[in-house]
């Protein structure tokens, strides 16, 4: 579906009340780390949510968004939330609203507070698990522009970012990229487990992962006016080869923008076959692009270009509001 289209079906509700986050202006959230562990014999994912935010006002309680399971099997159910010292932490979970209860506060300052949510389920939206055009199963987030809630217990709104980890845990025949830099990778018998991590923040719709049977490309580092960032293809193993090129020409069109529009924010910039609703997801560090742009004939530039574009519009530079969510595009 194009971009465009979707967010004109979709602007209505993003100007409704519901889709505002209404503690935006008493609580910020800092960072987010999540660890998920992925599967092939069921779409469930089994998550841990640890949540870093300031408390600017003396609220109760801190309101997430998360989609609760529904009838139909789809949707999450959390188990528990704990405080920073491994204390149970009264929450409801009621119209897709995640509570959590939170301790009074003693002083007038801010206050900084740590919390661990303890979440399973199986993803609405959001979270794509799915066979690729070869009948491979894959898992892409794709949560632009409002539908991280599907799967993530977030303030899901473009306003707030925050930096996020992630820890992915996924039979081994799987590679994952994520937003942010690789940190490790740790083999056991049966899985691998994935850390990756941001060093700036970012907003919710562009903080995603995704695993698949991957080939990986990795050109030469890019000398950037104040990092050098690596750059890399990530095309479905089977995929033809020359498929890696499509993408290749992310390399001179990255290093085109940071001198005219000033330093890329990011750690990366993977280019990743993937199957997104979307031509292309401008993931933040690591862009989605349809599955069928991998084809060899390198003719996917205009649609590289504008993805990288939105590294700078839209990722590093956010919309406020939801009424100004099509500035981006």
């Amino acid at each position: 579906m194009n971009k465009i289209s979707f967010l004109f079906l979709l602007v209505t509700q993003l100007l409704s009340s519901q889709f505002d986050n209404k503690q935006l202006n008493s609580i910020d959230i800092i960072s987010y780390r999540f660890n998920i562990e992925i599967n092939d014999t069921t779409n469930v994912i089994n998550a841990k949510a640890v949540i870093k935010f300031v408390r600017k006002k003396p609220v109760k309680t801190l309101g997430l968004n998360l989609f609760q399971k529904k009838a139909d099997g789809y949707g999450m159910t959390v188990s528990k939330v704990l405080n920073s010292t491994h204390q149970n932490i009264k929450f409801s979970h009621e119209n897709d609203s995640l509570h959590i209860f939170l301790p009074q506060i003693t002083k007038r300052t801010k206050d900084t507070l740590n919390i661990e949510i303890f979440y399973q389920g199986q993803p609405a939206d959001g979270l794509y698990i799915r066979k690729n055009k070869y009948g491979k199963r894959t898992f892409f987030g794709d949560n632009w522009p409002n539908r991280a809630r599907y799967w993530l217990p977030t303030i899901d709104h473009p306003s707030d970012k925050a930096k996020v980890a992630w820890t992915i845990t996924a039979p081994k025949h799987y590679d994952v990229v994520a937003s942010g830099r690789r940190i490790f990778k740790i083999s056991e018998d049966k899985t691998n487990t994935f850390h990756y991590e941001t060093k700036v923040p970012i907003p919710t719709k562009v903080m995603v992962f995704a695993a698949a049977d991957f080939n990986i490309k990795n050109f030469e580092k890019l000398y950037l006016k104040k990092q050098c960032v690596p750059v890399s293809s990530w095309i479905y193993q089977d995929s033809p080869v020359k498929g890696f090129d499509d993408y290749k020409c992310a390399l001179s069109i990255l290093k085109f923008y940071d001198s005219l529009l000033g330093p890329y924010s990011f750690q990366k910039l993977a280019n990743v076959q993937s199957n997104t609703r979307f031509g292309g997801m401008e993931n933040a560090g690591n862009i989605f692009y349809d599955e069928n742009t991998v084809d060899g004939t390198k003719s996917v530039e205009n649609l590289v270009a504008h993805e990288v574009a939105h590294q700078w519009f839209g990722n590093a530079v956010t919309e406020k509001n939801w009424r100004d969510i099509w500035l981006s595009e």
